[in-house]
């Protein structure tokens, strides 16, 4: 059964800061804004950790990358990669090193596989983190930073005939606000569920945990409904004959999905609570909260006439759709544009002027050479001229050939522009580059975390195997972030790589094989799954810090991805690094 919902929660290196490092100083680079809650448990005790006279959160001992990991569909999994950003640094800047092992059964080589393919196979989005804000503080009219207090500052600019303006101003007030109570019903539901899940079995011992899960419950509920009927509470102004139609559909956009992102999670809360019958019946009024709330949605939605009812199979795929189509209209809050170009044009032009200079100087020569030998009014002068030009000719596609795989090794693919849409200020770029790598020019550390699990000296010396390694550099300018978005910071960069060119030569995904069978004494048939192995090593560091590394496992068929789980990873230096592209040259900029 494919472990779909499997996601792995990686951790990058401890920020360590000095000359050349990305940061200026530890306190300058571990700050946050106040109306941020650092992690989960502060986001259900509303207690920040302020650094005094910054205004700003002090995380300590702060991380610069923070990756996850998961299935996306049968074809796809997801990296997404976090990078904490100094709001007041000039740049920060981190590298990313992908290496995926493949099975050379698969029949991936540079002929059939190349690098346009492999960039065809991948798709990378980057988005400002949805800051962490509790739903008190949300809810809170005397906290200056949340969406609600903002809406009601705005909301007297909007006129009948105010042109839409998503990017900015009540468009982008109103979508960050849906952002941010979905994150936050998401996470204290995350911990709820945890929460049980580490009572199964021994809720009978633990009363006062249990009472801890019934309480953070009630008041979950409770939070929501204060936020919710705040928010709710704005309706009539949004709807007035005054105000531009697109202000109503902003506001109904946004209550349905505020309302459909609270029932899911909930609803998630109430299925692991049911799964443990010693937890529900200790937790029956955290539970029945839940479940008022959950109807009072459903409720909620079909009164206002929304589309995301269900009700039946027609309902359902309606449901779905609408609940996809409000997911990408609210979350693209936080996306930032990119714009990817081909890097290195001019040098792989100075290597082809280059090219045909040689080979016009060979040709002139033999021109030059023939007329003195043979005259020019003769056929050895002719048949020495065609000669040449043959030669001429080949000598160019030779030579543009030779360096264009020279420079190939030292320039990027491609260079990406990150813009905000909100001004459309660039606010960092992004390298990419992808190349066939031989096991010897593999860094030792990353060879060691391939084998982690090796069980003897033979077994990676069996093991055939081709190596793919795909790098991205980004670097992000915090400063003019930080001052145009006091609280969005951190970024996220979500990789998805698409398996689906892997899948065309493997056998079928299941195998007979013929065995004896001790009880019976008989040959009987045993169906075997058939699977290869897509091992994923990733160096994840700051640049100018320590790396570090994590490892995990594709499981793959001809169906698609089986499964996905961590197999080890470890932090240090790279001992052997990899093939430097330091040449920094005018590259189409």
């Amino acid at each position: 059964m494919r472990s779909a919902g499997t996601s792995t929660r990686k951790r990058g290196p401890r920020r360590t800061l000095g000359a050349g490092s990305v940061g200026r100083a530890t306190d300058a680079s571990s700050r946050r804004r106040q109306d941020q809650v650092p992690n989960q448990a502060l986001a259900l005790c509303d207690i920040p950790v302020t650094l005094k006279g910054t205004g700003f959160v002090l995380l300590e001992p702060e991380e610069l990358i923070d990756s996850r990991i998961g299935v996306h569909d049968d074809n796809q999994f997801e990296v997404k990669l976090d990078y904490a950003i100094d709001p007041t640094g000039r740049r920060s800047r981190y590298v990313v090193e992908t290496y995926l092992f493949l099975p050379r059964s698969l029949g991936v080589d540079p002929h059939s596989y190349r690098r346009e393919q492999f960039y065809s196979d991948i798709q990378a989005y980057i988005r400002f983190k949805t800051p962490t804000i509790s739903l008190r503080a949300l809810a809170d009219e005397g906290n200056e930073s949340s969406p609600l207090n903002q809406m009601l500052e705005l909301m007297p600019t909007i006129g009948r005939d105010t042109a839409p303006d998503l990017d900015g101003g009540l468009g982008h007030e109103v979508r960050l606000f849906g952002c941010l109570v979905k994150v936050g019903v998401r996470d204290q539901v995350s911990v709820l569920r945890d929460r049980v899940a580490a009572l199964a079995g021994h809720a009978q011992h633990r009363p006062v945990l249990v009472e801890d899960i019934d309480r953070l419950a009630i008041r979950l509920a409770e939070d929501v409904s204060a936020v919710l009927e705040r928010f709710r509470g704005y309706r009539a102004d949004f709807v007035l004959p005054r105000r531009a139609a697109w202000i109503q559909e902003l506001f109904a956009y946004a209550d349905e999905f505020i309302s459909l992102s609270v029932e899911r999670y909930f609803t998630r809360f109430i299925a692991a609570l049911d799964e443990n019958q010693a937890v529900r019946d200790a937790c029956e009024a955290g539970r029945a909260k839940i479940v008022e709330r959950i109807l009072a949605e459903q409720a909620h939605r079909k009164g206002a006439g929304y589309d995301s009812i269900i009700d039946g199979v027609r309902g359902s795929a309606r449901y779905v759709h609408r609940n996809s189509a409000l997911k990408k209209f609210m979350s693209s809050v936080l996306f930032l544009d990119m714009t990817k170009q081909t890097v290195g044009r001019r040098i792989t032009n100075i290597g082809a002027g280059i090219a045909a200079a040689v080979a016009m100087l060979f040709s002139t020569v033999a021109a030059i050479w023939s007329q003195n030998r043979y005259g020019i009014n003769s056929y050895p002068f002719v048949f020495a001229l065609v000669i040449s030009y043959v030669f001429k000719d080949r000598i160019k596609e030779w030579l543009r050939t030779y360096f264009n795989q020279q420079f190939s090794r030292f320039l990027w693919d491609y260079s990406v522009t990150i813009r905000d849409p909100a001004n459309d200020a660039e606010v960092g770029r992004c390298r990419e580059m992808f190349s066939f790598t031989d096991p010897d020019s593999v860094p030792r550390p990353v060879y060691d975390a391939r084998h982690d699990d090796a069980t003897g000296v033979l077994e990676p010396k069996s093991k055939q195997e081709i190596i793919l390694k795909y790098v991205k550099e980004i670097t992000l300018r915090g400063r003019s972030i930080a001052a145009n978005h006091g609280r969005l910071l951190d970024v996220n960069d979500i990789i998805r790589f698409n398996v689906s060119s892997l899948l065309a030569r493997m056998d079928d995904p299941v195998r007979t094989v013929e065995t004896f069978d001790a009880k019976t004494g008989t040959i009987r048939p045993v169906t075997c799954p058939k699977s290869y192995h897509v091992n994923v090593v990733m160096v994840l560091r700051a640049v100018s810090g320590p790396s570090s590394y994590e490892r995990f496992r594709v499981v793959l068929d001809k169906s698609g991805i089986r499964e996905l789980h961590e197999v080890g990873h470890s932090q240090g230096e790279l001992e052997a690094p990899a093939p430097s592209r330091e040449l920094e040259v005018a590259v189409a900029e």
